[in-house]
């Protein structure tokens, strides 16, 4: 048959797009949750515990970054900064109910779009809210998971639902169970599933399926191994030797390790075995089963790209959203500090990249990179242009061999209480608020609980991590100049950035450029104050009665320090006053008192029975607390029965007294 040279020039006209299109590599994203710095097996400093095979598989066919960081020691704002490749405190976003993610930010998914690139996000999404928050309204095509922080790792059904619901409870707190959900509200049951398996089986699904020549994007966010660590499937409860109890919905009471809320509310639950207030002592085995889980079913999704012949053409990346936290027993080792705090252990993460056709293998890389460095880095394999406002670099110079070095600096900041750090080279210099943890040790592979604390002290802090990982000796005093310096690139950065903001983009009360202060009669009398509690981060009792709403009095966030928490006020003079006012923290709901009690007294010791108690609203507005007749005294005491959001702390910005006319 003779063929029409027409049809062949068309048709290799038409091929074109194909071919340019079958150029772009799979893009395979795996975002571990609070892993420990330490807990992968192919490091030196990886524990005897650890056996992690198909992570080290993936690093020994890619680089291993020892000097990367997440953009912030919590995952919602960290997984903002990986989403867009820029500092999510440019619009806002520091800690948690800060910021969101606004619609103005373009996103990875966003950005691949244009080049055929079919999209799925699968497990976690948290991003603190935001008008975009939900996956497919910030540019995938398709989304299964959850919305929170945490969710359960078995109890995945609309019955673990109804079967909460037969004991009353309304309010599940953290201890959140029930279906995943697909796409935007399709509910999904799994009666007898794990999270860690059903999202691999996912991401599988989607690398073998015909997309019709489309490469894929794929984030895959695993709620492993973040707490509840507790809850461990059957076979990998039996492969670490810890006792697997199952969840009978019809029990009278369930035992540990699943809340029962006819014996405690589910704040107690949490602060327990959520946040170290009890040592789970087979604590460590159970996280060593989850991240188990973790690498075996990373191993399944390397295996699937090999039986698919579509490994050399897919880009694979994995990272921790933050530093590992001790809550669930990881292990940050050489690293001081945890989750939540600007120490090593709460920023510094595991980056491996993986591209054996076009990137080295087997390499580990010291340059000071970003999570944020992922996205340019993608947008470049993939031939597509990089946006000029990004803050991530793209790591292929550094990868090929064009450069030595990354990033000249990165920055860090809390965005209030003056809590913010800078890297460069191989110094860090912190200015902290400081932070105490409670602490655990192994005895025997027993988690038992160590009465030594963790600190992290304050105050201007000068490391050279190259010498002193750790960062125990403060070398601030001898080198003023290196302080100067960093204080001067963070003071630089600061100026690009926004205060902090809701999720919906406006300004939280706490960045008015003056600081917000009220004319305080208890200043005005020359009030002391103390607490029957300690103060945290130095926030001491003192900075209540200061006049100053932009400071506050703080308790340490611990379960230790059980309810009731007392300021006591002692005037210079026995005072006539009809009532309080009480001035919640400005910033965050976190300690905001709820429930209180206020006495009198003459002598500061004897206090008799309240004057008054009743409740106050979770909001940052001025409240008034009126006795019910005006009392002569010298000694107040105000009282904090339970607070808001943190029910194990409280705070307090300004609490004054007003006087009978």
């Amino acid at each position: 048959m003779k063929i029409n040279p027409l049809y062949l020039l068309l048709t290799a006209i038409l091929s074109i797009p194909l071919m340019a299109e079958s150029t772009k590599p799979n893009i395979l994203i795996i975002v571990a949750d609070d892993l420990g710095y330490a807990d992968l097996s192919f490091l030196s400093q990886s524990p005897a515990d650890v056996h992690t095979p198909a992570i080290d598989s993936l690093a020994a066919q890619g680089t291993y970054f020892s000097n990367a960081y997440a953009t912030s020691p919590i995952c919602s704002p960290s997984r903002c900064g990986l989403i867009t490749g820029r500092y999510q405190q440019r619009w806002g976003n520091y800690w948690f109910g800060d910021g969101g993610l606004p619609p103005t930010e373009l996103t990875l998914p966003q950005a691949l779009a244009p080049s055929g690139y079919l999209s799925k996000k699968i497990g976690k999404t948290h991003l603190n809210g935001g008008p975009v928050e939900h996956p497919l309204d910030h540019g995938f095509d398709e989304s299964i998971g959850f919305m929170f922080h945490t969710w359960d790792y078995i109890r995945l059904s609309e019955k673990d639902v109804e079967a909460y619901r037969k004991k009353g409870v309304k309010d599940f707190g953290c201890q959140v169970v029930g279906p995943l959900i697909r796409g935007r509200d399709q509910k999904v049951s799994y009666e007898n599933g794990f999270s860690t398996e059903i999202f691999t089986d996912e991401a599988i699904e989607l690398i073998r399926r015909d997309r019709n020549g489309r490469p894929f994007y794929i984030e895959l966010e695993y709620n492993a191994v973040h707490a509840p660590i507790y809850v461990v499937p059957q076979h990998y409860a039996q492969k670490v030797g810890v006792e697997f109890i199952p969840f009978d919905r019809n029990a009278q009471q369930w035992q540990f390790p699943y809340w029962e809320p006819t014996r405690e509310p589910h704040t107690v639950f949490h602060e327990k075995w959520g946040l170290l207030g009890e040592v789970i002592p087979d604590g460590r085995k159970r996280y060593i089963a989850q991240l188990m889980a973790l690498d075996d079913n990373i191993g399944r999704l390397l295996e699937t790209l090999d039986q698919t012949d579509q490994r050399n053409d897919t880009l694979v990346v994995f990272l921790s959203d933050n530093g590992g936290t001790i809550n669930t027993y990881s292990n940050n080792t050489p690293l001081r500090g945890w989750k939540y705090m600007y120490g090593e252990g709460g920023v510094r993460i595991p980056i491996i990249v993986s591209y054996p056709k076009r990137l080295p293998i087997n390499h580990t890389s010291e340059a000071l990179v970003s999570a944020m460095d992922i996205f340019p880095t993608v947008l470049e394999l993939a031939d597509i242009d990089i946006p000029a406002n990004v803050d991530g670099l793209s790591l292929i110079p550094l990868l090929k061999g064009r450069l030595t070095q990354q990033h000249d600096h990165l920055v860090w900041s809390y965005g209030r209480n003056d809590s913010w750090t800078v890297r460069k080279g191989p110094w860090k210099l912190a200015h902290n608020i400081g932070w105490r943890h409670s602490n655990y040790k192994i005895v025997e592979e027993v988690c038992v609980r160590d009465e030594n604390e963790i600190v992290y002290p304050g105050g201007i802090l000068l490391f050279d991590l190259e010498q002193d990982i750790s960062e125990q000796k403060n070398l601030a005093d001898q080198y003023p100049e290196v302080v100067r310096e960093l204080t001067g690139l963070y003071e630089k950065w600061e100026a690009q950035m926004s205060p902090p903001r809701t999720g919906d983009g406006t300004l939280k009360v706490s960045n008015t450029p003056q600081p917000l202060t009220i004319q305080s009669m208890l200043k005005k009398l020359g009030a002391t104050i103390k607490s029957n509690i300690p103060a945290a981060d130095g926030n001491q009792p003192e900075k209540a009665i200061d006049g100053n709403l932009s400071t506050i009095w703080h308790t340490p966030w611990t379960p230790r320090l059980p309810f009731p928490h007392e300021l006591i006020i002692e005037l210079n003079s026995p005072q006539s006053i009809r009532a309080l006012t009480y001035y919640p923290r400005q910033d965050m709901p976190n300690g905001r008192c709820t429930h209180y009690q206020i006495f009198a007294s003459n002598d500061g010791r004897n206090w008799g029975q309240p004057l008054t108690s009743g409740t106050l609203e979770n909001s940052a507005a001025k409240q008034m607390i009126r006795l019910p007749e005006s009392v002569e005294t010298q000694f107040l005491k105000f009282v904090s029965l339970e607070s808001a959001t943190r029910k194990e702390i409280s705070s307090a910005a300004e609490i004054d007294i007003i006087l009978d006319d």
